[in-house]
């Protein structure tokens, strides 16, 4: 099964950790529960907005396109990158208490 996956359906209870962000790059890493606690790194290139705590258990993460964002968050957030929401990246993700938190990036993104 594909990493993606497994942090899309079978997550729950895994704890995620912000290595590092700057203007080039987020890392996260992600200890995930039902892979025997293996640990993983997520990196997003290019992030625009990271709107998440640095530690967080998790009970999902979805991967997409701006369609996963709530009405009315690019207008709140989008300074300096307006018009450019179609090219946009997310990644949506759900704490354990289907809490929503949102990382929008341009570049490309890797799990390993």
């Amino acid at each position: 099964m594909d990493l993606t996956d497994v942090l899309a359906d079978d997550a729950d209870d895994s704890l995620l950790r912000v290595v590092e962000y700057n203007n080039n790059r987020l890392v996260l890493s992600v200890r995930i529960d039902v892979l025997n606690g293996e640990e993983h790194q997520i990196l997003l290139e290019s992030p625009i907005h990271i709107d998440m705590p640095p530690e967080m258990m998790l009970g999902k993460i979805v991967f997409g396109d701006s369609s996963l964002l709530p009405k009315g968050y690019t207008s709140s957030r989008n300074k300096g990158y307006e018009g450019d929401e179609v090219d946009w990246r997310v990644m949506k993700i759900i704490d354990d208490s289907e809490n929503d938190f949102y990382g929008v990036y341009f570049g490309d993104l890797n799990v390993s």
